[in-house]
C-alpha cells in the first residue's frame, strides 16, 4: 500500500489522501485515528485541496468539486492545466493558480456556468519577489493572501492551529517535528507535509530513500505513533551526507554495509535546477544498490537548500558551474565505472558529459533533458528559467552546437516524454540527426516532463530500472 498528497481540512477535523493498494487507486478521507469518512475510486489523481465545504480532486482528465456534508459530487469539469492551488469560489467562478512555468504562477478564472470557460486574470513571479502583474484587478486579496502563504513556504515547513505551531527542522537525514519551538518526535527520513488537528494531534507524511510514503497519526499527550501503511524497510543500507571532491559539492552517498565495493557508482543529477535532492524514494534505487552499484546523489553548484552563494553559482553561467563539479567527481573516482544518470536540467548534464573524454563513463542517461536551450526559449514553456541561467549571446554548452562539430564520445541514452512542453521532444530528435549515431531513444507515451501519478511515474522507473538493475549494462 501507498499514500501520497496528503491535506487537511479548514476545520482540521478531515484529512485526505490518495491510497494505492493491489494496483487500484483511491481517494480516502479520514478523520481521527485513520477513520475513514468517505473513499472515491479514480485513477491518476494529480492535485486534492480541502476548500471551503468543498474536496477538490484533480485528475489528469477531469477535476471533481465535492460536497464534504452530502459526500457527492456537485460538479465535473475538465481544466486546462494542473492546479496548484485553489484561490477563490464565489458560486459561480473558480479562482486557481497554476504553475506552468517554474517560476511563475497563472492565475486562471474558471466560469462554471459558462461551459467552464477558463481566462488568466494574473500573473505571479516567483523569482522577481513575488510580483504580481494583473491582466484583470479581480480577487486582488486572495491573491495576495496566496503569495503570502508561498513566502511563509519558504521559510520551512510549518503548520499552525490557534496559538499552535508545528514545524520540521531537517538535518540531511532525519526528521525532527517540533510544537512551539519543542522537539516532540524524530522520524528517519523527510517529512514533506505536517498538519495540527482540531484534537490537537498531529498528521504527516515521511518517506526516504529507504522507503515510500508512510501516513503517520502522531498522538501528542500519549506519545503514539500509528502508521497507516508501514514497510519492510531496506536493510544494511548507509546514507551518508558528504561534501565530496576538493570542489566540497554537497551529496548523499547510498550503498549497502557490506558492499566490497564492485568499482561502479551511479551519479544522479536532478533536475530544476533551483532544487536539491532529499532522502525521498527512488523505485529504481533498491535494484540498482543490490546490484553492487554506490549511488551518489549529488547537489551540484546551482541547487538549493546550501546557502545563496552555492544557489547563485549557476546563475547566467550556462552551466560551467555544475559540468566543472561533474569532471571533478569523475577525476575523484578515477578507477571506477562510473554511470550517469540526470532528469531535466540534469539530463542536459548528462548529455554534455556524453563528450567527455573519459574511459571511466560508461553511460550517460538523460531523462527529459534538454540539447537545445537556444530552441528551449523560443518554443517551451522553459523560457523563464533558460533566461535565467543562459547567456543566449553564445552557444556555451549549448549541445546541438557542440554535436555539429565534435563526436559524441560516451554512450548516450535518451528517455523522453512525447508530452513534454519544457523540454519538446523535436529538438531530440534533430539533435540525434545531427549526431550521425545511431542513439537509442525510449518514449514515454502518457506523461508530462513531471507527473505525481503514481502509474506514469511507475512507466517512467520501469525503464530506468531496466539500465539501473544492470540488464543493459553488459
Amino acid at each position: 500500500m501507498q499514500t501520497y498528497q496528503l491535506v487537511v481540512s479548514p476545520c482540521r477535523k478531515l484529512y485526505a489522501t490518495v491510497v494505492i493498494e493491489n494496483n487500484e487507486e483511491k481517494v480516502k478521507i479520514f478523520s481521527g485515528e485513520f477513520d475513514e469518512y468517505d473513499s472515491k475510486a479514480l485513477r491518476d489523481v494529480i492535485y486534492l485541496e480541502f476548500f471551503e465545504e468543498f474536496f477538490i480532486i484533480q485528475t489528469y482528465t477531469d477535476t471533481y468539486m465535492m460536497d464534504l456534508k452530502e459526500r457527492s459530487v456537485k460538479l465535473k469539469f475538465n481544466l486546462n492545466t494542473k492546479i496548484s492551488n485553489i484561490v477563490a469560489y464565489s458560486g459561480d467562478e473558480l479562482i486557481y493558480a497554476s504553475r506552468e512555468e517554474f517560476e511563475i504562477l497563472k492565475i486562471k478564472k474558471v466560469l462554471l456556468n459558462d461551459k467552464f470557460k477558463e481566462e488568466n486574470i494574473a500573473n505571479v513571479y516567483l523569482f522577481k519577489d513575488f510580483l504580481i502583474e494583473y491582466n484583470k484587478k479581480e480577487y486582488e486579496n486572495e491573491i495576495c493572501k496566496l503569495v503570502k502563504d508561498y513566502k511563509i513556504k519558504k521559510l520551512g515547513l510549518s503548520d499552525k492551529k490557534n496559538n499552535d505551531e508545528v514545524k520540521v527542522l531537517f538535518n540531511y537525514v532525519n526528521s525532527d517535528i517540533l510544537i512551539n519551538n519543542k522537539i516532540v518526535h524524530s522520524e528517519k527520513g523527510y517529512v514533506d507535509r505536517v498538519y495540527l488537528l482540531s484534537n490537537g494531534n498531529l498528521i504527516y507524511s515521511v518517506s526516504s530513500f529507504l522507503f515510500p510514503t508512510k501516513m503517520i497519526y502522531y498522538n501528542i499527550t500519549n506519545n503514539k505513533r500509528i502508521v497507516y501503511n508501514n514497510y519492510s524497510e531496506m536493510k544494511d543500507i548507509d546514507i551518508n551526507h558528504e561534501y565530496i571532491t576538493r570542489r566540497n559539492i554537497p551529496a548523499y552517498i547510498v550503498s549497502y554495509k557490506n558492499n566490497t565495493n564492485s568499482g561502479r557508482i551511479l551519479l544522479y543529477l536532478h533536475g530544476g535546477p533551483a532544487w536539491n535532492v532529499i532522502p525521498t524514494y527512488f523505485s529504481w534505487l533498491e535494484k540498482t544498490l543490490k546490484f553492487g552499484y554506490s549511488v551518489v546523489f549529488m547537489n551540484y553548484s546551482g541547487s538549493t537548500g546550501y546557502g545563496e552563494y552555492h544557489y547563485k553559482k549557476l546563475l547566467r553561467n550556462n552551466a560551467k558551474e555544475a559540468l566543472a563539479d561533474i569532471k571533478e567527481f569523475v577525476k575523484h573516482y578515477n578507477g571506477n565505472d562510473i554511470y550517469i544518470l540526470g532528469e531535466s536540467f540534469g539530463g542536459y548534464l548528462a548529455v554534455l558529459m556524453s563528450f567527455y573524454e573519459n574511459k571511466n563513463i560508461k553511460l550517460c542517461m538523460s531523462v527529459n533533458g534538454f540539447v537545445d536551450y537556444k530552441y528551449l526559449y523560443l518554443f517551451s514553456y522553459s523560457k523563464n528559467v533558460i533566461n535565467n541561467y543562459f547567456d543566449l549571446k553564445t552557444n556555451e554548452n549549448n549541445p546541438i552546437s557542440i554535436v555539429q562539430k565534435n563526436e559524441i564520445i560516451n554512450k548516450l541514452i535518451f528517455l523522453h516524454s512525447k508530452k513534454d512542453i519544457y523540454s519538446p521532444i523535436k529538438s531530440i530528435y534533430t539533435f540525434i540527426q545531427e549526431s550521425g549515431k545511431d542513439i537509442d531513444i525510449y518514449l514515454l507515451t502518457d506523461i508530462g516532463h513531471y507527473s505525481v501519478s503514481y502509474y506514469k511515474n511507475r512507466e517512467r522507473d520501469d525503464i530506468i530500472s531496466k539500465f539501473l538493475g544492470g540488464n543493459y549494462y553488459e
